[in-house]
């Protein structure tokens, strides 16, 4: 057997030795503390207001850099040929392509109102949906809360046979409606994120990762009188569509003036230089969803033949310019009103639906205060069905206020900014 000739004793450390890893320990417990700090602290999300991310989004929206890009272009052509001074003296309709040139950076600029417009609405419209599926998402939360209480209740009546006109079958019924619920969760919940990724690529964000909190909470009914023939005529008068048609008629009936100067058998006309189809017309719909298209400009880039000839050409484009400038006059004014018609719809609707749903949670809220487990005239199923109904009601008003407001942005736009759509949360 070994003899044990040492002591299991931890020799002590000098006092320098001792200072040295006390330090040392106390460091790497104040950097392990910081990490946790780091790691434990939540990320501030940042708030935004409407205005705000609307401004975000004319700042750095590619739809809004685009159509500058087509302003800067007019632009750079325009200068090109108010250079071309000499050339007048060989081709005479120099003149009147530099008045073709004035109606393209009108033209132009109409295009880029239109896309600011088309931005806040984006913007404004993904906003609202943020807010609409975070309501829906609290009423969806609250009918499972409510469906589970009232099933514990249920159970225990099952279990302990205090009433006779309670069974299982009341327990399957909240069951089923619990189901329910929970797929009217999943679509607020899956609506959240949708909402906030079409409202990054309207502001133009790349980042998945970016993240808002709405500084509106709630969407409310807005308390605003809306005048039709005023939404009409504000678009008639405002809209790019209609500024972009007459420029159309501008520029073709100057073509019949440069036409008449150019002695060759051929002549290029003002498309050279342009797509006067690089807009995009929305397609006509004849089914049950009606909706009536545009008429597209015309416009070749060369018309071959005598100078009469040509001008008779450029003549028959001119008059085709102006039906669709009378399309696209007559199609604004009608988008104005079923616009403002579909708002009067959606406000008389949210103001029924409103009321019917305050009226149904003061009843659930009494049937339930009433409910006595071990018997009385107050059923069960009065309980189910009154809470049920409660809630899905409040899930149709709130969706029938978000369409309202839905029919506000559009009318907004509609008007290219003439009409003001009501701020979303009453102050």
């Amino acid at each position: 057997m070994l003899a044990r000739n040492f002591e299991c004793t931890i020799a002590p450390l000098s006092y320098f030795k001792s200072f040295f890893l006390g330090m040392m320990l106390v460091g790497m417990g104040g950097l392990c503390w910081a990490e946790a700090a780091q790691i434990e602290k939540p990320v501030k999300v940042p708030v935004f207001s409407l205005a705000q991310l609307q401004e975000m989004g004319r700042a750095s929206s590619p739809l809004i850099k685009a159509a500058q890009a087509g302003v800067d272009g007019v632009a750079e052509k325009q200068s090109a040929i108010h250079k071309m001074r000499f050339l007048g003296l060989i081709s005479k309709e120099i003149p009147v392509r530099k008045q073709q040139a004035e109606a393209g950076a009108v033209a132009a600029s109409a295009s880029f109102s239109q896309s600011e417009l088309d931005v806040n609405f984006s913007v404004a419209y993904t906003y609202t949906s943020i807010i609409y599926a975070r309501q829906q998402l609290e009423i969806a939360d609250r009918g499972i809360t409510d469906l589970t209480t009232t099933g514990d209740i249920a159970r225990e009546i099952v279990k302990t046979g205090s009433r006779n006109d309670v069974s299982k079958k009341q327990i399957d019924q909240i069951n089923v409606y619990h189901n329910f619920f929970y797929g009217r969760k999943e679509e607020a919940v899956q609506g959240i994120p949708r909402a906030k990724a079409g409202l990054r690529e309207a502001i133009g964000i790349q980042n998945l990762n970016w993240d808002l909190e709405p500084a509106d909470k709630v969407l409310t009914l807005p308390e605003v009188s809306i005048n039709k023939e005023e939404m009409v005529r504000l678009a008639v008068e405002r809209r790019s569509e209609i500024q972009l048609a007459q420029a159309a008629v501008d520029v073709t009936c100057l073509e019949v003036q440069a036409q008449q100067k150019i002695w060759s058998l051929t002549g290029r006309t003002f498309a050279t230089g342009t797509d006067i189809h690089a807009i995009l017309l929305p397609a006509p719909s004849f089914n049950e969803d009606y909706k009536p298209g545009a008429i597209a400009p015309e416009m070749p880039a060369n018309l071959v033949g005598s100078r009469r000839s040509r001008a008779a050409q450029a003549q028959i484009l001119h008059t085709r310019a102006e039906a669709v400038s009378e399309k696209a006059r007559s199609l604004v004014a009608l988008e104005a009103e079923t616009t403002w018609l579909r708002w009067v719809e959606n406000q008389n609707r949210a103001k029924h639906y409103l009321k019917a749903a305050d009226e149904a949670e003061k009843l659930a809220a009494s049937l339930k205060d009433r409910f006595d487990p071990r018997g009385g005239k107050i059923t069960l199923d009065e309980v189910i069905d009154s809470g049920i109904q409660a809630n899905t009601m409040r899930i149709q008003a709130n969706e029938v206020v978000y369409k309202t407001h839905l029919s506000l942005i559009a009318l907004e736009r509609v008007t290219a900014g003439g009409f003001k759509a009501p701020p979303i949360t009453k102050k």
